[in-house]
């Protein structure tokens, strides 16, 4: 674009109000702007210099005028009212430009391994026990929601006892979106969901130990249902089911228990077994999906 160097002016006619504004020589498109006018108490008969080409673009000029002089024949106050103006148009532009965006809604996943210490669980064959299936399988699902950038806790990282009501502490105490209880059997194939059987109830402030889950039934539904989905449509088979188990039914937190079963045999081929490390990871990396896609529906 041209740089314009120019002369404006506002002339003042004889009755002293403000004249129109006319651009000097080196403008090839003659135009002007007639200044507002102000009422008598606001002018004082005199001449007010500003060396300024910005405010010539906020008196309505679109081109880019470089001016070396603008006579304005009203009062200092004006003047510092239309400035102040425009500076303020300028710092919400830039503020709202620089305004950083809302944080995301926090999103904190409970993954509990059943059993440990002393307490072995079921015994899946000679040597391993369902505590180490358990363990093997939180380890892995806390991987992969990390490495998705989702925030993680667990009831235990090493073979040690703890009792159920502490595992439910844990848990409210985290504020979970989501907690997951993982077991493992050797009965049965593919994976069995289980939710509270508690009757749903109304959010309640004071709720019960052995009926704090009541209030979130309706939410651990919603969230078996998107477990389900994603294993069923990666082929393996879901058993859904109710149950009345200690520790889940003490959760302030949707809610599910997650049983692993060995995966169902496929034609022409050996069956696979519930400690194959394979399996195992194939069935972490579905409930990860699962679990994103729940934190996706939760916030909508």
């Amino acid at each position: 674009m041209r740089s314009i160097n120019a002369e404006s002016r506002l002339t003042q006619n004889a009755s002293g109000a403000p004249g129109p504004l006319h651009l000097g020589t080196g403008v090839n498109q003659s135009f002007s702007l007639r200044a507002p006018s102000f009422p008598r108490f606001m002018r004082k008969g005199w001449d007010t210099t500003i060396f300024s080409s910005c405010f010539v673009k906020g008196l309505g000029f679109s081109r880019a005028i470089s001016c070396r002089k603008i006579s304005l024949g009203f009062s200092p106050c004006v003047v510092f009212i239309i400035l102040f103006c425009l500076f303020l148009n300028s710092y919400a532009a830039i503020s709202a430009q620089s305004a950083p965006p809302a944080p995301a809604p926090r999103y904190m996943v409970l993954i509990d391994a059943a059993h440990g210490g002393d307490d072995s669980g079921a015994r899946i064959n000679a040597t391993t026990f369902e505590k180490n299936i358990t363990l093997a399988l939180s380890v892995r699902l806390r991987s992969l929601l990390g490495a998705r950038g989702i925030e993680v806790t667990t009831t235990r990282e090493a073979d040690k006892t703890i009792d159920a009501d502490q595992r439910a502490e844990i848990a409210n105490r985290a504020s979970a979106s989501a907690c997951i209880i993982l077991h493992a059997t050797s009965s049965g194939t593919g994976v069995h969901l289980f939710i509270s059987s508690l009757t749903p109830a109304r959010d309640q402030k004071l709720a019960a130990w052995r009926t704090a889950q009541s209030p979130y039934v309706q939410q651990s539904t919603a969230l078996a249902a998107s477990v389900n989905s994603a294993l069923t449509q990666a082929g393996i088979p879901v058993t859904l089911a109710r149950i009345n188990l200690r520790g889940l039914d003490s959760m302030t937190c949707p809610a599910i228990a997650i049983e692993i079963a060995n995966p169902a045999a496929e034609e022409g081929k050996p069956a696979a077994a519930l400690t194959d490390a394979a399996y195992q990871a194939h069935i972490a990396d579905l409930l990860a999906t699962a679990l994103i896609e729940w934190r996706a529906e939760a916030h909508r």
